[in-house]
């Protein structure tokens, strides 16, 4: 799975979307990072499936 060095996502320290750098990884699980947020310095672990699976479900159409 490709993924950059940054990302846009809300931190919860500073209650801001702000830009979080890459880290790393978790050993026994591919699917979680670690990421810091460039305003705070504060670091939080994010399940990057999780996070893929809800742009999917944003980008779907709804239907009437």
């Amino acid at each position: 799975m490709a993924r950059g060095k940054s990302m846009t996502h809300f931190c919860s320290h500073c209650e801001r979307v702000a830009k979080m750098e890459f880290v790393g990884t978790v050993e026994n699980q591919p699917e979680k990072a670690w990421f810091r947020c460039t305003r705070c310095r504060h670091a939080v672990l994010l399940d990057l499936g999780e996070i893929k699976r809800k742009e999917e479900a944003s980008k779907k159409k709804l239907d009437r």
